[in-house]
């Protein structure tokens, strides 16, 4: 795998499990919000241990205006212990997905009732 993408368990080469996808999710979702990875180091033997330290930070200015919800979120994917990883489905039924689902239903409404009243 991609070595900023690798969960701590993985780069100790120990057994593993669905717990590491989780970790990958966390990894892409914190780069979706501000378009750079929690773990970066040009030498990749400095990555492996902050990744298997689980060190990341959410720095100003990019991180002020993101919601303590998502950084929870994000938190508990980035677990170095993977029995206390988050699991897929508490993953889908956190409050930070579930509310992006009514808050993308409420938008989806209202474009639909103006381009309603459009035609």
């Amino acid at each position: 795998g991609t070595p900023g993408y690798l969960s701590p368990e993985v780069i100790k080469k120990e057994k593993y499990n669905k717990p590491v996808d989780l970790w990958a999710v966390g990894v892409i979702l914190y780069i979706l919000l501000v378009g750079y990875p929690p773990f970066w180091e040009e030498d990749a033997k400095a990555m492996y241990e902050i990744i298997k330290e689980g060190k990341y930070s959410y720095p100003s200015p990019e991180w002020d205006t993101v919601s303590r919800e998502v950084k929870q979120l994000i938190d508990s994917m980035l677990q170095v212990d993977p029995s206390k990883r988050i699991t897929a489905v508490e993953a889908l039924r956190h409050p930070w997905i579930c509310n992006r689902e009514k808050v993308a239903n409420a938008v989806h409404r209202q474009v639909e009732s103006v381009t309603c009243f459009e035609s």
